[in-house]
């Protein structure tokens, strides 16, 4: 019995042992748990999005990044999402814990199942131990930034998962922050676009 992923305290900590998904797999994944009709309908979802990553990317790092959108699920138009809220939903395989950072507090809790559930079914197909429970945690809103907008969400969500892989307090900035931010945000895209020129 393969009995990855190993502890945490065997492997090199920090920025490297992080992963940011995609923001269309939340999407997805959500689509097929809410548009599945059948258990095998969602098993073939699950499937077709186990085909988007490389083997290990969930169990062999220490945090993983998933952009959550909340918006609303219209069914009569193909399965699309229509929605303008973001949070940012955080995995550590290693301690089995799945935590929510949302800085309005919008995001269903629901949807840290939804993931518990997928992780659940990949750790079967990998033949890991110990993928059977997930902790799941709604970071509450006294250690978050608590966003008062309504169109800084994205922003919010960038600088939630910068503080987490530098370490640092999530707490560390506030509403008041947020155009230096998305100002710094900026730059660091310029700067990035024009190395490449």
């Amino acid at each position: 019995m393969n009995t990855r992923p190993m502890r945490g305290d065997q492997r090199d900590r920090g920025q490297g042992n992080i992963f940011i998904i995609t923001t269309f797999f939340f999407t997805r994944l959500r689509l097929c748990h809410e548009l599945g009709k059948a258990n095998d309908e969602i098993t073939e979802g699950y499937n077709a999005l186990r085909r988007w990553f490389p083997a290990g990317t969930w169990s062999d790092h220490e945090r993983i990044f998933i952009p959550v959108n909340t918006g609303h699920l219209n069914k009569d138009s193909k399965g699309q999402i229509e929605g303008v809220h973001w949070s940012l939903m955080v995995v550590e395989p290693f301690t089995k814990m799945i935590r929510l950072y949302d800085p309005r507090h919008d995001t269903p809790s629901t949807y840290m199942q939804i993931v518990a559930d997928f992780l659940r079914y990949e750790w079967k197909q990998q033949g890991f131990q110990g993928g059977e429970t997930w902790q799941q945690e709604y970071v509450p809103s006294n250690k978050i930034p608590k966003q008062t907008d309504s169109v800084s969400c994205g922003i919010f969500l960038c600088a939630i998962a910068d503080c987490l892989s530098g370490n640092m307090e999530v707490n560390s900035f506030g509403q008041g922050d947020i155009d230096e931010i998305r100002k710094a945000i900026e730059t660091l895209l310029r700067n990035v676009y024009l190395c490449k020129k």
